[in-house]
């Protein structure tokens, strides 16, 4: 049997991983796997020879490709793996890398002499990683199995007379008999506006730069100290940062006071930022959770859950006022351990989790209004603060709440809740028990948003650089519902609580491209829904009216693509990023100890391959 792989990324080399313990397993029935990317192995992501000051936003030890004991999988437990920060303190991990022409070879090896298992790794390193585990994985091949691999971009895949898959990569066509489709991150289609604005640079001798992955991008044209403005805050917007600062030769240096101050290059450009919230990502806290710790829900609970299926579905309201009891619950057990010892933890806990409005409790509570979470000004900083003094007073706190750490400062370890209850959200996803008026009004377009503002940004270290670089006047946050347009020869920006508009020949689009298989420029993806061997996941509102949900059709029971009328095919499957809103937050790379859902796929995939079922009753997804 021959499988095509498309995309080594974490989740192409997990679902290699897998096949491979099946095969070890059984090995009877002769196999080739092709393994395929436009880029080298880790894919464009994670590549190797990108800045090494671009970091990741996951602590090390939070971080593999390997299924390890947590997973519930029907494979056999086999090729299994250190973390990446395990891995970093083996030699196994120097000598890969001394053995390797790497452009940054001497920083890497500087990198696995001191990565902690807490600390944050650039990007570039966990290329080297994915590149160390596929070789590994591949070290000791089971019988009859051969495993090929291609840098070359898949533009098409057609089905053949006789059932098998060609697909054309680069110059050459290559026939499979199963095909699995882990593509990762695209890039879309610009918008009208974005063409307008290329179009605009282009004949007016300005810069623009659209979405597109910071570490891709050519600096050249910007000028020291000339003013850049940057459409979006969230993580792409702190590595534009920190490419024209750091980048450029600026440094940071910690005071007696504990603060960071920077030292300018006088090669930086002067930043303009801001977006439609105006305010930031907030910091990742010191991590301080060991090995699958988790917290565990008090109101989304198993029982809770079961109430409700599609023919008695969860409301919104229900769903949004339980998250508010979780992230609150976590806020106050953590507050009152710090700051409210007089008050008993225990009947606090119990009060709460009990009560019929839990949130009114801490009312009847001796606790000082600035100490309560106050969930508007959490969700919505920017618009009570005026100016850089405001923004730095808001800022201080934050950043000393992340420092110390994800189980002890209040806000911190209450934000962490959002990523302990992502599979608890996956749960409500796959099981169906939202409306589809819900799950695209406030599932899709309110609470993800949401909680990526709050628990998917940047490590606290880049937060503290940021305040160090709003004080010195590098960057210059605009208040929100910021606005860019064109005039006669520059790029405008402007807020309705700016009196005037600043202006620039640079516009940074420092938004994250979006997921979107109708606007994708990925050509494998094209041509799947052109050739309605694939078409875009749609829902229907109980208005009747139909909205797309940007995912590639699938069975999520199953991972195989659904052709246009709604049919699943029996050898193809899609697996990760392509499928974003019919699974749900499926960028993240795998994480140990947790039960892990990309990890979990790869092995539900892997079954059907070699044995043509799927027998294992994951409760995800049944």
């Amino acid at each position: 049997m021959d499988i095509t792989i498309v995309g080594a990324g974490p989740r192409g080399i997990a679902v290699l991983g897998r096949l491979l313990a099946w095969q070890h397993h059984d090995a009877s029935r002769p196999l080739t796997v092709t393994l395929v990317d436009e880029f080298p192995v880790g894919g464009h992501v994670w590549r190797t020879d990108q800045s090494h000051l671009l970091i990741m936003n996951t602590p090390a030890q939070q971080l593999t490709v390997f299924a390890d004991a947590s997973v519930q999988m029907a494979g056999p437990q086999r090729l299994t793996g250190p973390d990446l920060a395990s891995w970093a303190t083996t030699e196994t991990a120097r000598t890969f890398i001394q053995q390797h022409d790497y452009r940054h070879q001497t920083a890497f090896l500087n990198d696995v002499a001191h990565l902690g298992s807490d600390d944050y790794a650039p990007r570039a390193l966990f290329g080297v990683y994915l590149q160390w585990a596929l070789a590994s994985m591949t070290a000791n091949l089971p019988a009859n199995f051969q495993l090929i691999q291609k840098q070359a971009t898949v533009t098409e895949v057609k089905r053949a007379t006789d059932g098998h898959w060609l697909l054309r990569a680069t110059a050459e066509q290559r026939p499979a008999d199963r095909l699995i489709l882990t593509t990762g991150h695209y890039l879309s289609e610009p918008t009208p506006e974005q063409q307008h604005f290329t179009e605009f640079a282009r004949a007016h001798d300005a810069v623009y730069v659209p979405q597109q992955f910071p570490g891709d991008t050519d600096f050249s044209a910007i000028q020291p100290g000339e003013p850049v403005i940057i459409r979006g805050v969230g993580l792409s917007f702190y590595d534009y940062v920190t490419l024209l600062t750091s980048g450029r030769g600026g440094t940071f240096h910690r005071g007696a006071n504990g603060l960071l101050s920077y030292q300018s290059s006088d090669k930086e450009p002067q930043i303009i930022a801001g977006s439609r919230r105006g305010f930031p990502y907030y910091p990742k806290g010191t991590n301080q959770k060991r090995y699958g710790e988790q917290l565990q829900p008090q109101f989304l609970t198993p029982e809770c859950l079961s109430q409700f299926s599609p023919d008695a579905p969860l409301p919104a309201e229900k769903l949004e006022k339980l998250l508010k009891a979780e992230v609150a619950y976590v806020y106050y057990s953590r507050l009152i351990t710090d700051r409210y010892p007089a008050l008993n933890l225990p009947i606090f806990q119990h009060q709460f989790t009990t009560a019929a409005d839990p949130l009114r409790l801490i009312d009847q509570l001796p606790i000082a209004a600035e100490d309560q979470l106050d969930w508007q000004r959490l969700t919505h900083p920017a618009e009570n603060l005026q100016g850089t003094a405001d923004q730095l007073a808001y800022l201080d706190p934050l950043i000393a709440d992340a420092k110390r750490g994800t189980k002890t400062g209040p806000l911190t370890s209450a934000l962490e809740t959002f990523r302990d209850l992502r599979e608890t959200i996956r749960q409500i996803t796959e099981a169906g028990i939202l409306t589809p008026d819900d799950y695209l009004t406030y599932l899709l377009l309110d609470y993800t948003p949401l909680q990526d503002f709050l628990a998917v940004g940047p490590p606290v270290i880049r937060v503290e650089q940021l305040r160090a670089l709003i004080a010195a006047d590098i960057v210059t946050l605009v208040p929100p519902e910021m606005r860019v347009k064109t005039t006669d020869a520059a790029f405008s920006v402007s807020t309705p609580a700016n009196g005037h508009a600043l202006t620039s020949r640079v516009l940074i689009e420092a938004r994250t491209p979006a997921i979107d298989v109708n606007v994708t420029t990925n050509p494998l993806m094209r041509q799947l829904l052109a050739s309605n061997l694939g078409h875009p996941d749609q829902r229907q509102q109980a208005d009747g009216n139909a909205y797309f949900t940007h995912a590639l059709a699938i069975d999520p029971t199953t991972d195989r693509v659904l052709n246009a009328i709604g049919q699943p095919h029996n050898s193809l499957y899609a697996f990760g990023i392509i499928t974003e809103s019919t699974h749900w937050m499926t960028g993240l790379s795998p994480r140990p100890g947790i039960n892990d859902g990309n990890l979990r796929a790869a092995d539900r995939i892997a079954q059907q391959i070699m044995t043509g079922e799927h027998t294992f009753d994951d409760p995800l997804v049944n």
